[in-house]
Order: structure tokens, then C-alpha cells, then sequence
């Protein structure tokens, strides 16, 4: 797990080699990046469960799997040499940001009061997913440039 950790650590100081190592080694980091694919949005259900449904979240994670199969086989059909547990990996450790954002982002908004204004104007019925989808798949291109 210390190998985990100090990733985490690496893709805030220096994402491009902390990226490098996970898609040189991404057996190893499979797991972990999974089960950051998963929290981000469980994450989201349980801060804002008005707003964010479990259907919601299901989607999200089922989705952004396919993105990253989308985006190997995409690979793949340009001649590609990549792995898919090394494309997964970076796909999920390059979302950490985003979920740490998200939490930063649900507690400004418990503070400030916003989040019971979002949730009265909507109704409670707010398409967050889409918010997020935007975000994770910005996020992962531009990842995905730097390791080019």
C-alpha cells in the first residue's frame, strides 16, 4: 500500500513520471484504481444524496469503464502498444484530483449554503453525472497527452 501512497503523492509533484510508473506497472495498481473509479462517485452519492442517485452512480462507474475500453481498443486500432491493465490504471490514478476536488467541492458547497439552494430550484433531481463525466473525461485526455 506504501507503493500506493507515495504515488498519490507523485501525481501531485510529478504526475508525469508517477503516470509512467503506473502504466509501466499496471498489474500492481490495478485494484487501487479501481477502487478510486468507484469512490469517486459513491463518494458523491453519499455527500449529496438529494441531489446524486445510486442509478446515478452505477452509470458513472460502469461508463467511465467503458471509456477506458473504448479508448484501448481505439488504441489498439491505431497500432498501439499499450497494455490494458497499465491504460486502466492511469485512467483511474488519473482521476485522484478529480476525486478530491469533488469532496472539496460537496463541503464548500454544505457550508456556503449552496447545496440547499441547488437542491430547491431542482427539485432535487440534478443531472450531476454529467458535470462529472465532463470533468473526468477532460481530465484523462489531457493525461493521456502528457504521456505521449
Amino acid at each position: 500500500m506504501t507503493v500506493q501512497l507515495s504515488i498519490i503523492k507523485n501525481l501531485f509533484t510529478k504526475p508525469k513520471s508517477a503516470l509512467m510508473t503506473i502504466s509501466k506497472n499496471g498489474n500492481k495498481f490495478l485494484y487501487s484504481a479501481l477502487a478510486i473509479i468507484i469512490l469517486i462517485p459513491l463518494i458523491s452519492l453519499i455527500i449529496t444524496p438529494n441531489i446524486y442517485s445510486i442509478n446515478e452512480a452505477i452509470v458513472n462507474i460502469l461508463g467511465t469503464v467503458i471509456f477506458i475500453v473504448i479508448i484501448f481498443y481505439l488504441g489498439k486500432a491505431f497500432k498501439g502498444k499499450s497494455k490494458f491493465e497499465g491504460l486502466f490504471s492511469v485512467m483511474g490514478y488519473s482521476q485522484f484530483p478529480l476525486l478530491i476536488g469533488g469532496i472539496i467541492t460537496a463541503a464548500y458547497m454544505r457550508l456556503t449554503g449552496m447545496y440547499n439552494t441547488l437542491v430547491d430550484i431542482s427539485g432535487g433531481s440534478v443531472q450531476a453525472q454529467d458535470l462529472l463525466i465532463e470533468q473526468l473525461m477532460s481530465f484523462s485526455v489531457l493525461n493521456i497527452i502528457m504521456l505521449l
